[in-house]
Formats: C-alpha cells, sequence, structure tokens
C-alpha cells in the first residue's frame, strides 16, 4: 500500500505532530492514541509511497517498526495519517519514513474536511442488479472524503444504501454510500461505506486540490 504521491508532496514542508499508537487485533489498524506528549516532525519529502520525516527530538529514534499517527493542521485544516516508522538516520536531526497501515480518509472522520465544489453524481439502489440500475443525476454541493452533499435525492430514502458514480477531476469514481439525512432544503447527505484504498486517496487528493476555496466551518460527518 502506497500513499498518493501528490498528496505527499502536498505536505512536504510541513509540521506535524507524532505519536505512538495503540492497536487491537489486527496490527494494520490502529484503535486509539497513547496519551503520549506528541513529538515535532516536519516533512522533507516522500519516496515510493511513503512520507519522510525529520525531528530532532530524540524520542524518534525509539519508534523505530512502532505504529504511530502523525497530526497536521488544526479545526477544519486537520489530516489524520498512521503509519509505521523506519528510522534512516539516528544521527541529528534524524530521518525517517513514514509507512502507511491504514486508509488515511478512515483516520478522525469527524474532523473530514470538505469543500464546496460541484460534481455531477449518479445515484441507483445497491441493491439492484448492474445492468437493471435506475440512475438519479443530481450534483455535489461539497465533498469530503467520509462523505457528500447532494444538490437532490431522488425518491431515495433516509438509510438507504446507494452506488454513488461521481465525476472527480482524476475521472470517474464509484463509491458505496449511505443516505444520512435529507434536509429541508432538499439536499441530501450521504456518508460514503467501504471505500477502498485506492478511492480514498483519489477523494483525498480532489478535496486538497481545492484547499484555495472556502472552507465551511462543520465537518459533513
Amino acid at each position: 500500500m502506497e500513499y498518493d504521491a501528490s498528496v505527499l508532496a502536498r505536505l512536504t514542508g510541513r509540521s506535524g505532530g507524532l505519536r505512538p499508537a495503540g492497536s487491537t487485533t489486527s496490527s494494520r489498524i490502529i484503535r486509539r492514541t497513547d496519551a503520549t506528549t506528541a513529538l515535532q516532525v516536519r516533512v522533507v519529502g516522500h519516496d515510493q509511497g511513503a512520507l519522510l520525516l525529520e525531528s530532532t527530538d530524540s524520542r524518534l529514534a525509539d519508534l523505530g517498526r512502532r505504529a504511530v499517527v502523525i497530526d497536521f493542521g488544526s479545526g477544519s485544516d486537520f489530516l489524520r495519517l498512521h503509519g509505521s516508522i523506519e528510522i534512516l538516520s539516528s544521527t541529528n536531526p534524524i530521518l525517517a519514513a513514514l509507512h502507511p497501515v491504514a486508509v488515511p480518509h478512515d483516520l478522525q472522520r469527524r474532523q473530514a474536511i470538505r469543500v464546496r465544489l460541484e460534481r455531477t453524481v449518479r445515484l441507483a439502489r445497491h441493491e439492484d442488479m448492474p445492468g437493471s440500475r435506475t440512475w438519479h443525476t443530481t450534483k455535489t454541493v461539497d465533498l469530503s472524503t467520509g462523505g457528500v452533499r447532494l444538490a437532490t435525492i431522488g425518491d431515495f430514502q433516509v438509510d438507504q444504501r446507494l452506488v454513488i458514480a461521481i465525476e472527480l477531476s482524476s475521472g470517474p469514481i464509484e463509491l458505496m454510500g449511505q443516505v444520512l439525512a435529507i434536509m429541508n432544503d432538499g439536499t441530501a447527505r450521504i456518508r460514503f461505506v467501504d471505500v477502498s484504498n485506492t478511492d480514498a486517496m483519489r477523494l483525498l487528493q480532489d478535496v486538497h486540490a481545492h484547499q484555495t476555496l472556502p472552507w465551511l466551518p462543520r465537518p459533513i460527518l
């Protein structure tokens, strides 16, 4: 698994807080973060899908092969990545690589960044066979890595599972979603479910590509 190179490039030069992460049944899925004070790291580049980090904090050298969490930004401009640390150089400053161990969008879902973004969307019932689906065409109002708000919802109801085909900047993407709410103005909030690693990175790339647009003050989920 690799992080998308364009996303890594956007993080180059930024600083974040890194801390060990605890795991439960799976070493690949991180359930909670330890109460350890975060150490500051700076992103100095990326290589083969890993994020290259630098720090003068000696604690980084003790995290080799450990599962970690790294936070960038705050408020609506918040991104959290999970990974494992490989120490590349133990001299000061310490150089390390952050290798991905979890889908980036699956982290800090309540803090998911969303942007005002209009994209063409088609909706169909998830239970219908591909050859017999009836599609409803609409537009996105805003988009995040965890879900989307749509201008119209057609005949679909709250809690219904849908196939969602969205035209992203990188091309079409097909996702599964669940209708969370239908608002008084006719818009609908949908949560993405069972998103693949590749699709998660494409969503993240499209959201970050529009970071010059106004951020919404509240998360979508």
